[in-house]
């Protein structure tokens, strides 16, 4: 059985909503739905490795607290923060993993957060989709490892590498995506970005922060 984190009822508050989105790059209002399912999908794993990923996402609600500090109110701001025993959404854990990507690739000034969070969303088949039910038909196959769908899809490797994309860890995954979405001097390169930035290549494809 998967295992969760309980996410506190403060998470949901239309404000934390809106930083999220401004975060991620979604402020739009045609992304309203999408970004609402994505708060309101509990993010859910069966790989043990996976719960950091969770915690990693939980960040997000102490980084609101701290950055919109005061004028939110020192109710919602005690609550948000008290968020260890919180369950996180996919929303968080999705912009968790663009903000690791920029992190790794991208050595500009100017955050890719956004563009990772949108081709990581195209991944999973959600960003341009208008009807919820088929967001949330593709969220919940994506943490049930549902048929080879993934947030990290894998085609130019071999077929031992693609299980890894389909039943390794997150971290691992991503690591292997990197790979194959990089050019021969290690350059990251995306169809949304014709620039190519730098992957910071680890020892191995498996060292993680696990």
């Amino acid at each position: 059985m998967a295992n969760q984190i309980s996410l506190p009822e403060a998470a949901k508050v239309t404000s934390y909503l809106a930083w999220l989105k401004e975060k991620s790059g979604i402020s739009g209002g045609e992304k309203d739905a999408l970004a609402a399912i994505l708060l309101e999908k509990d993010y859910v794993w069966t790989i043990e490795d996976d719960k950091n990923r969770a915690e990693d996402g939980l960040k997000w609600r102490e980084r609101y607290a701290d950055e919109v500090g005061k004028p939110l109110g020192k109710t919602q701001q005690d609550r948000i923060k008290k968020t260890i025993h919180g369950k996180t959404s996919c929303f968080e854990v999705i912009l968790s993993l663009s903000e690791e990507l920029d992190a790794m690739v991208n050595e500009d000034e100017e955050s890719m957060t956004p563009l990772f969070f949108e081709i990581l969303l195209e991944n999973l088949g959600i960003f341009e989709e208008k009807n919820e039910e088929k967001i949330r038909e593709n969220l919940e196959k994506w943490l049930e490892n549902c048929d080879s769908f993934t947030i990290f899809p894998l085609s130019k490797v071999s077929q031992c590498d693609k299980k890894v994309s389909q039943t390794g860890s997150l971290w691992m995954s991503m690591n292997r995506w990197l790979e194959e979405n990089s050019d021969e001097n290690g350059h990251f390169v995306t169809k949304k970005c014709h620039s190519v930035t730098k992957v910071s290549q680890p020892s191995s494809p498996y060292k993680s922060r696990l």
